[in-house]
């Protein structure tokens, strides 16, 4: 057995717990969770600048996460590139801002999200 395939069989990588998925030092903060801590997760809605569609999604890097769709390291959102954030939500959980994408999701409705692009200040 070669020595790569005793450390991951499936091609993987190596699990590194030193490794962290989270770019540390994240810019966005915000109010009412303290000025130097930032915020766990955000539900967050994009627009593609090519057709106008919306995108909504959950993560805990807004950064991050929108440099990928606009690298086409998204399925779905490849073939609309580039996209804009136009609105996002801070939720102090995991659990909260899936609930909340959901929500977002299940009303199926362009006017609301026209609405909460309204009142947002991104």
């Amino acid at each position: 057995m070669i020595e790569s395939e005793k450390i991951c069989h499936a091609g993987g990588r190596e699990f590194d717990p030193r490794r962290s998925r989270q770019k540390s030092g994240s810019p966005v903060f915000g109010r009412g969770f303290g000025l130097s801590e930032p915020m766990p997760y955000f539900v967050y809605i994009l627009e593609s600048e090519r057709d106008g569609s919306y995108y909504i999604g959950y993560t805990n890097n807004l950064e991050e996460r929108l440099d990928r769709h606009n690298h086409g390291r998204s399925q779905y959102t490849k073939a609309k590139v580039p996209w804009k954030l136009i609105h996002h939500e801070p939720f102090e959980s995991r659990s909260e801002a899936m609930k909340r994408e959901r929500e977002i999701k299940g009303k199926k409705n362009r006017e609301y999200i026209v609405s909460l692009v309204r009142t947002s200040r991104v």
